[in-house]
């Protein structure tokens, strides 16, 4: 199954579709499968009958299983657009406790924000990267430099009154492990659960916006 998955990605669509034409369009007999069935509950999908039903995130949650399992990320990106991307990492941070806000687009001065995860003693500000290929170290210190310079502009621009500690966060979907450049956490999607866990331990190390 795990070479697989990659030619079921394409036809993961939120909604109700037909298990026979989602098995004609992929070439893959799904039906009666244990593997099968436990795959599409992983990702959140419901088979009842001749029908599957997919979730807004099932394609995400597909696409982090292919990657997990070795299908080069170039190769799973094409497949997915940036607000799903943004919908499962609300998802997955408001499993710990945050409310989040995504897409968040200003007009004076124009910026966007992907997603900004408001927690009890502070807020995450995730830029979701959805990166087709690895970056070399230059491009990620300069990603990483624009993230919090948005940041900044961000909150004095909408003088926010809460006195939380805010944090950058720049989330991709490659698999490597999380890192700090110039203050800033780089992470991975599959390993936001535990960054979100020890956070609170990070805070002397990554950068604080003022």
């Amino acid at each position: 199954m795990k070479n697989k998955i990659i030619q079921i990605i394409p036809h993961i669509n939120k909604g109700n579709h037909k298990l026979s034409e989602i098995e004609k369009a992929s070439k893959i007999r799904i039906s009666g499968n244990k593997g099968w069935k436990e795959f599409f509950r992983q990702i959140e999908a419901e088979i009842i009958d001749d029908e599957i039903i997919f979730r807004e995130k099932s394609k995400m949650l597909a696409s982090i299983k292919a990657i997990q399992e070795g299908e080069e990320l170039g190769d799973i990106s094409k497949y997915l657009d940036w607000r799903e991307f943004e919908i499962l990492t609300a998802e997955l941070t408001e499993k710990h406790d945050y409310e989040c806000l995504t897409n968040i687009v200003t007009s004076k001065p124009r910026m966007q924000i992907d997603v900004i995860a408001i927690g009890k003693s502070h807020r995450i500000v995730f830029d979701c990267k959805h990166w087709k290929k690895q970056l070399g170290p230059s491009n990620i210190r300069k990603i990483a430099d624009n993230h919090v310079k948005r940041c900044e502009k961000y909150f004095r621009t909408t003088n926010s009154e809460d006195d939380s500690k805010i944090f950058p966060v720049i989330l991709t979907m490659s698999i490597e492990n999380n890192k700090i450049v110039n203050g800033v956490p780089i992470v991975s999607i599959v390993q936001l659960n535990n960054f979100l866990l020890e956070i609170n331990s990070l805070e002397n190390i990554i950068k604080e916006i003022k």
